[in-house]
């Protein structure tokens, strides 16, 4: 089952040759939809360049200089720019109907440094080499072919134990209705890190690691390396290429992993904003998941019910009802048909 990642940050899109090869990084703040799609509401920083390698075959897997593509990085130093920041994104999220879902981190550096902290080395040699591989051999897909906006999206999938996070089915809204992902999320704190290999059209997450865990409890680093296996085994086999590492903290306490978090955390302005998320919540996605819960109670009442149990004078009395509703309706679903 896939979802969609909208206005994907351009780290995402990365690419590289034997001339040289994207290097960047993404610090967004991530919502998701009522189909249970991720958006990026607003990068606090993002940041792209290109990286010549050095033309003698003795270095040429190292970078010689970089040529700026994209730099913004006001959010990361200017307090005021990252509160300004964060209320426009709480107040884009409440405007579509929307919930805050984490702070995604995304670093493109051909895996050079590794945001998997405690990922054996081996593995990250092996990222590494695969990278330029598929640079070399030019094999990286398109994954968008117009300009970048708010209304792109790349078909994404997560895979792993972090899988569960991700992907909700819509079969049941009383559990997966967005104010139940909220009750089912919160009580939860941590993130999960891994690496982003893309196909043609889509773009797939595998994660290696997580601390998912409830509120007060201490974390604990869970490595998965069996999902890191598959994925460079259909790296190796040309079915998906590497692109990058991400990490998303997920939930309202991912602010805090925020730098100037303790710097901006009184700001009345935020503050403010997010008084009104939380009212959003408890009135208009609470509302929605009442009446989702009030419709299930009804079609149970309704599903009780059996015909047998029925009158002869009740059933006569439903069937007419319906057959004068057709009518109001002029479908003439009951008119007599014509004599011929």
């Amino acid at each position: 089952m896939s979802i969609r990642f909208y206005n994907p940050p351009p780290v995402l899109l990365a690419k590289g040759n034997k001339e040289g090869v994207d290097i960047g990084g993404a610090l967004s703040i991530i919502a998701m939809d009522k189909s249970h799609h991720l958006h990026i509401v607003e990068n606090i920083f993002s940041e792209m360049s290109w990286g010549k390698f050095w033309e003698d075959p003795a270095y040429n897997d190292q970078i010689q200089d970089f040529t700026v593509k994209h730099e913004d990085n006001e959010g990361l130093f200017d307090p005021n720019t990252l509160i300004k920041r964060l209320v426009n994104a709480f107040a884009k999220i409440r405007a579509n109907g929307w919930i805050f879902y984490g702070i995604g981190d995304f670093e493109s550096n051909s895996f050079m440094d590794a945001l998997c902290m405690d990922l054996d080395y081996g593995y990250v040699q092996q990222l590494m080499e695969e990278h330029k591989r598929v640079r070399d051999q030019l094999r990286f897909p398109t994954l968008l072919d117009q300009d970048l906006t708010e209304h792109s999206y790349i078909t994404s999938k997560f895979n792993g134990n972090g899988y569960q996070y991700f992907h909700y089915s819509n079969t049941n809204p009383i559990e997966t209705d967005l104010y139940a992902i909220i009750e089912r999320m919160n009580p939860l704190i941590g993130y999960v890190t891994g690496i982003v290999c893309t196909s043609q059209g889509a773009a797939n997450f595998y994660v290696i690691s997580e601390t998912m865990r409830p509120l007060r409890q201490k974390a604990e680093l869970q490595m998965n390396t069996n999902t890191l296996d598959e994925a460079l085994d259909l790296i190796r086999k040309d079915v998906i290429y590497p692109i990058s590492w991400f990490r998303i903290d997920l939930n309202l306490g991912s602010l805090k992993t925020l730098e100037q978090w303790n710097e901006i955390k009184d700001d009345e302005d935020l503050k403010f904003a997010l008084r009104a998320y939380f009212d959003y919540v408890k009135t208009d996605l609470k509302e929605e998941h009442d009446l989702h819960k009030q419709r299930k109670k009804n079609q149970e009442e309704i599903d009780k019910i059996e015909v047998s149990e029925l009158s002869s004078e009740q059933i006569s009395d439903d069937i007419g009802k319906l057959e004068e509703l057709f009518k109001m309706d002029d479908l003439g679903l009951f008119d007599k048909k014509p004599e011929f």
